[in-house]
């Protein structure tokens, strides 16, 4: 029996309405997210279902992307998960799936597992995108940095790159395309902004979108696979 059936249980529904009318907003949160995250876990695998075809935005964070199944963890998303668990759809029952800075939010090992249950969900053939900072191109400003301005403290601006906006793992090429590799997905390689070798994938970025190339370089994408069958 989970917690909201037990509480249900011993308080009855009155008991409830008078203990959430004097519970302040922020207990709440707790109790709107276990609910939203069970709804999710009932109607994900009919929502994806429902899509043809279907593309998974995971992370979708406040600009979720038309046409997508949008899901995140704190945002409005049309499934609210914890993408460091498993994810409670099939095997096999997407086309598509596409991550915008996401990844570099996760502990490395919840990182590997989610591109595993990305691997389980995916369709044969099915492709995966995910984009995040590039270490390389931190690394690279850092040491321009120390050339172009040595009073400045570089590793002030380096520690910045890397730990802003919560960062737990910056990856570069070969990290992203090793944790890629393991999960199974094949014809690895590095993509631009707006391009893919998918055409679902194709010009789908929304944060990404409008970046100039200066910028874009800042940010590593990586495309792969499923092999098919």
């Amino acid at each position: 029996m989970g917690i909201l059936q037990r509480w249900r249980r011993s308080l009855g529904r009155r008991g409830i309405l008078r203990t959430l009318l004097h519970l302040p907003v922020v207990a709440l949160r707790p109790l709107r997210h276990a609910f939203l995250t069970r709804l999710s876990a009932h109607r994900g695998p009919r929502l994806v279902a429902a899509r043809t075809p279907s593309v998974l935005n995971l992370g979708s964070g406040p600009e979720p992307l038309p046409g997508c199944v949008n899901v995140d963890l704190h945002f409005p998303a049309d499934l609210c998960l914890d993408l460091t668990r498993p994810m409670p759809l099939p095997d096999a029952c997407a086309d598509a799936i596409i991550s915008e800075h996401l990844i570099e939010h996760l502990p490395r090992e919840a990182a590997e597992r989610l591109l595993h249950e990305c691997a389980r969900i995916l369709r044969p053939g099915g492709w995966l995108r995910v984009s995040t900072p590039d270490l390389q191109w931190m690394v690279r400003r850092y040491l321009a940095d120390l050339d172009s301005s040595p009073g400045k403290a570089a590793a002030d601006g380096l520690n910045e790159r890397m730990r802003a906006h919560d960062h737990l793992h910056i990856y570069d090429e070969a990290a992203l395309t090793g944790l890629f590799a393991r999960a199974g997905f094949v014809e690895v390689r590095r993509a631009r902004p707006g391009e893919s070798r998918c055409e679902l994938l194709s010009g789908l970025e929304g944060r990404l979108a409008a970046l100039g190339p200066e910028e874009a370089a800042r940010h590593l994408i990586i495309e792969g696979r499923i092999p098919p069958r």
